[in-house]
């Protein structure tokens, strides 16, 4: 089962020495040090926005191992009320770096479970405006199509509607009847 949760510095640590120790140390280097580093000063208060942008980073757990399986960075921008997700970074025994792919099946998974979550967790706010997803590569834009053209067929969440703009995934609440 995954599960989504708040990033503490000693999760983060924990998921930089596993996923370099599937990786090795270049190919980590290559694909993520940066993406820690970040999330490290993000989460030592570090990361300003001069819009008053709050950025929040939280992990998806394999609760069968305890293992961070992704990073998830957020933005809640305080202009439009809206949450992006604009990054998720996918862990070493979810993405195959070494090949470049993955199973898109278990991908679009890992990515509806972290979506879920999100929006489950922006329900509870009444001024929220919307999720919206950013598909920054052609992999991750095709899997968002897929969520987002099977969402009420796969979901039974008739709270957030789901369509896609240019490379965003949007969600919006539906109104209430």
């Amino acid at each position: 089962m995954l599960e989504l949760k708040e990033l503490t510095m000693a999760a983060l640590s924990n998921a930089e020495r596993e996923w370099s120790a599937v990786m090795g140390d270049d190919l980590f280097a290559t694909e993520f040090r940066d993406v820690f580093a970040y999330a490290e000063r993000n989460l030592g208060g570090d990361v300003e926005f001069s819009s008053g942008d709050l950025s929040t980073y939280r992990h998806l757990i394999d609760t069968s191992t305890g293992r961070s399986v992704a990073l998830v960075d957020l933005i809640a921008a305080r202009q439009g009320q809206q949450l992006r997700l604009l990054h998720i970074h996918l862990g070493p025994m979810i993405w195959d770096y070494d090949m470049g792919a993955a199973d898109a099946s278990r991908v679009r998974d890992v990515m509806t479970t972290i979506l879920v979550a999100v929006l489950e967790d922006a329900s509870t706010s009444c001024s929220l405006g919307g999720v919206k997803v950013y598909g920054r590569s052609n992999d991750v834009l095709d899997i968002l199509r897929t969520i987002a053209d099977g969402w009420l067929a796969d979901h039974d969440n008739a709270q957030w509607s789901a369509t896609m703009q240019g490379r965003w995934l949007n969600f919006s609440p539906t109104p209430r009847k």
